[in-house]
């Protein structure tokens, strides 16, 4: 270091014992190291985080689509597809967005969820024409402020999903104990 008022600190690493300039009490080659060390680390909890959060979402998604379809259901498990009619066994029937998945402020909103048919749901991809008309139809303007809290950003935590994953299932539950008792009377 040239014309520097700043003195190197030289001594023994306490990494690998190697005595020549420290920074932070290492040596040049552990000093970087242990630099790489934490970004890998780091990344690596990224990613987990990634994974945990996904899955939970997954989790989530599961629980509520089944209770929307079991819901809809009569007494012998038949729903009717939201935007065509068709009849169809709860089993088989899709949990149709109005305003997409990605959105997940509206992902789990009952007001944007409906049953639909595979047909409606994939095919159609959610034939939104039939279904804002319909929509509109069961409750004006609800198209309108779906589309407005569209634009909300929500990022749920970990621990968010997991009490809604909760409260789901209690739902789930119940409804489940409901069929059984419409099925044994």
């Amino acid at each position: 270091m040239r014309n520097s008022t700043i003195m190197q600190k030289v001594g023994e690493c306490e990494v690998c014992g190697k005595k020549g300039p420290l920074t932070k009490k290492r040596c040049n080659y552990c000093y970087w190291n242990a630099i790489k060390l934490k970004s890998v680390e780091k990344q690596q909890e990224r990613e987990i985080v990634k994974e945990g959060l996904s899955d939970v979402i997954a989790d989530l998604d599961a629980v509520y689509s089944r209770y929307l379809r079991l819901k809809a259901a009569d007494k012998a498990g038949v729903v009717s597809c939201y935007t065509c009619g068709g009849k169809l066994r709860y089993q088989d029937a899709h949990c149709s967005h109005f305003i997409g998945r990605a959105h997940l402020y509206l992902r789990w909103d009952s007001r944007n969820t409906v049953v639909a048919c595979r047909d409606c749901n994939i095919g159609l991809q959610g034939n939104i024409k039939e279904y804002a008309k319909r929509l509109n139809l069961q409750s004006p303007g609800l198209v309108q402020i779906l589309q407005e809290e569209s634009h909300i950003i929500f990022k749920p935590s970990i621990s968010e999903l997991k009490e809604k994953i909760s409260e789901y299932s209690i739902k789930l539950k119940q409804l489940q104990n409901e069929q059984r008792k419409k099925d044994s009377n």
